[in-house]
């Protein structure tokens, strides 16, 4: 079941842990998805949120799933 306020604040947490896994900047995440680095950089921070459109791109770069970054209750 999809929390809000739980899910967020996680989707930026894992946001940040994914892309450091991976080696990316922020402006290369950036640039694979189309936009500005400040808008990424929020999204990691957790001071606004991607739709859904840009979480199933993030989504298949990292090749996960929507729930694996959203849902605080998998792995």
């Amino acid at each position: 079941m999809y929390r809000k306020k739980e899910s967020l604040p996680y989707l930026a947490q894992r946001l940040k842990t994914l892309r450091h896994a991976s080696g990316f900047t922020q402006q290369r995440l950036a640039d694979l998805l189309h936009i500005e680095r400040c808008t990424y950089a929020f999204y990691e921070s957790g001071k606004s949120h991607p739709d859904l459109g840009l979480i199933l791109r993030i989504a298949r770069i990292y090749n996960t799933t929507v729930d694996h970054l959203v849902d605080p209750d998998y792995d």
